[in-house]
């Protein structure tokens, strides 16, 4: 399904006077009130209503007023995010990371990515898109599985748009001026996103790009993706590999080639992940968020956590509520 806003009030402008795409003045919204911070001291993770559809973009500021939610609440959307700002300093927190946003920043955000939008008020565009959008082949989820700006890293992959970036820009345009029409196409739209993710890896530092999807890379990303179902109920580095068909010291191999890490390192990195985005997102008990990781006794839970973040669960919570 696709959505589009024809209320967006986005006007393109010619890119000899113009290089970005600019907000119309229709769009432009009361400043939102600022929450207490003592109302969000457990910021609850919500999938967010707007973000449940195949493919969007709308401007972030209609987005933000007609759905104040996005606003200080922590989000976890099913969906790959693209976001480009055009404010001239903002701040979003992707992940306990704070990424710093100037104008022309585009912000890319893997699904399941808890974010939480800082200030009070945003101007850009906002682009979402499903794997069951974007995925039309085994070639497709190959691309997304392992494009670079969409990596499973904790680490936020962002861009700066340059005044002579002219490729990026006249996309973001043919995809606004594509879902203003009446009859917008899936096939043009996806074509389009495919494209824009390309000339965004290019502004990358040769270093941060891969040569090749090779096989170590390929298991390490089927690894990332199972990974990220089971990884309540699955923490054995030996049924990962059995799961891949090959040996745990193959799987071993590939992730420390490709990752810099061990299998085990990333299941507890994952683990931990969770358990830090439960702790401070949620209202739940440490033996909730222990039987829902995976953890049969509430002290495996307490000892495990702070051997990993040297601290008990009930100290990380408390410190975590009192930064908010």
């Amino acid at each position: 399904m696709v959505i589009v806003d024809h209320s967006v009030g986005c006007s393109v402008h010619d890119y000899g006077n113009h290089p970005c795409l600019h907000l119309s003045k229709k769009t432009t919204a009361k400043r939102m009130r600022k929450k207490d911070p003592s109302t969000r001291e457990i910021i609850p993770l919500k999938h967010f209503q707007l973000f449940r559809t195949d493919f969007m973009i709308q401007s972030m500021m209609l987005c933000m007023t007609t759905h104040q939610d996005w606003l200080y609440n922590a989000l976890r959307p099913d969906a790959y995010l693209i976001l480009w700002f055009n404010n001239e300093s903002s701040r979003i927190m992707v992940d306990f990371e704070e990424v710093s946003i100037t104008r022309d920043t585009i912000l890319f955000i893997r699904k399941d990515r808890v974010h939480i939008l800082m200030d009070d008020r945003y101007d850009g565009i906002t682009i979402s898109f499903t794997e069951n959008f974007f995925c039309k082949s085994a070639e497709d989820a190959v691309f997304l599985n392992n494009h670079i700006l969409f990596t499973d890293s904790h680490q936020p992959r962002y861009i700066k748009v340059e005044e002579e970036d002219r490729v990026l820009r006249l996309l973001a345009t043919l995809l606004m001026e594509e879902n203003a029409t009446t009859a917008p196409s899936e096939t043009v739209n996806r074509n389009l996103i495919q494209h824009f993710m390309i000339a965004a890896a290019r502004k990358l530092e040769p270093a941060e790009i891969p040569v090749s999807v090779d096989r170590d890379r390929s298991y390490v990303t089927a690894f990332q993706q199972l990974l990220a179902h089971d990884f309540r109920s699955v923490k054995m580095v030996n049924t990962y590999a059995t799961a891949l068909h090959i040996t745990e010291k193959r799987l071993n191999a590939a992730t420390t080639h490709i990752t810099g890490k061990s299998p085990k390192q990333l299941i507890d990195e994952k683990i931990m992940l969770e358990a830090r985005r439960m702790l401070t997102h949620t209202s739940q008990t440490t033996s909730e968020i222990a039987f829902e990781l995976g953890f049969f006794e509430v002290s495996n839970f307490i000892k495990y956590f702070r051997k990993h973040e040297g601290i008990t669960p009930a100290i990380y919570r408390k410190a975590s509520v009192s930064k908010a």
